[in-house]
């Protein structure tokens, strides 16, 4: 039977180990992962997958297609979901099937502590979120706007 892990509290200081409370959905306990991401990115690795990444933008940046522009910009959002979403569910379960997982034995009052304060995180991240995607799509809607507004412009000078 697949193990079910909800994260629900993360530790994650710069430049120091950090960790991971899950809760198993089947068993009810609560487990701990480290994780030392402060060494993957001081490692080489970081770097090569960083200027890999830059390059491959760098190259797509450079494609020229000929299309409806809110066609294409449908299509490429709908393309890097779907991709996003693929990679992080095989990310996931990877590091799942490799994950390390340490028994914790916490109190009533312990567990909600962690549960209350990854709470917060998690509106915190939210509302970060949700202002950074308002903020994109006005951006969106200026940019369709001016586009149009030039064009407009274009054609009654002529």
């Amino acid at each position: 039977m697949e193990m079910k892990l909800i994260p629900f509290y993360v530790e994650a200081n710069r430049n120091r180990m950090g960790y991971i409370l899950f809760i198993g959905m089947n068993s009810r306990k609560v487990y701990r992962v480290y994780n030392d991401n402060y060494r993957f990115f001081n490692s080489a690795k970081y770097w090569v997958y960083f200027f890999g990444a830059f390059w491959i933008l760098k190259t797509i940046s450079g494609i020229n297609i000929h299309m409806n522009f809110l066609f294409s910009v449908l299509i490429l959002l709908v393309l890097g979901g779907v991709s996003f979403w693929f990679g992080n569910h095989y990310i996931y379960n990877k590091a799942l099937k490799k994950m390390d997982l340490k028994d914790v034995y916490l109190t009533k009052d312990e567990f909600i502590d962690y549960a209350k304060a990854g709470r917060h995180n998690a509106r915190l991240i939210l509302i970060i979120l949700s202002i950074c995607v308002t903020v994109f799509l006005i951006l969106i809607i200026l940019y369709l706007a001016v586009r149009s507004i030039d064009l407009l412009i274009i054609l009654t000078l002529n």
